[in-house]
């Protein structure tokens, strides 16, 4: 996952897309979600506190997960080529910087 508590290179990017405010929720689990995903996701903090939730998730289940302090792009492509010399690996995404593998 990408990491959103640092400034990274993305920045202006983020920046751009950002087209609605949304205030700060703390989400759960359990948590319904009362606005648009859009909207919540706009607010930085939002985002890294749901990756965060969801690689608490996915490792209490037992999935392994990287998360990079900011782009996940290098990481991605590192774990992939690592995992690849042990086991098949899969990759799904629409980011062009996979291409590369």
């Amino acid at each position: 996952f990408d990491g959103y508590g640092t400034h990274t290179t993305k920045d202006m990017v983020h920046r751009r897309r950002k087209k609605h405010s949304c205030a700060d929720i703390h989400p759960t689990p359990d948590s319904v979600l009362n606005v648009k995903k859009e909207q919540f996701l706009s607010n930085e903090s939002n985002k890294q506190r749901f990756i965060d939730l969801l690689v608490d998730v996915a490792r209490s289940n037992g999935i392994e997960c990287i998360q990079a302090q900011a782009d996940a792009d290098l990481n991605i492509c590192l774990t992939a080529i690592d995992r690849a010399n042990t086991k098949p690996v899969h990759l799904h995404g629409e980011d062009t910087d996979l291409l590369i593998i």
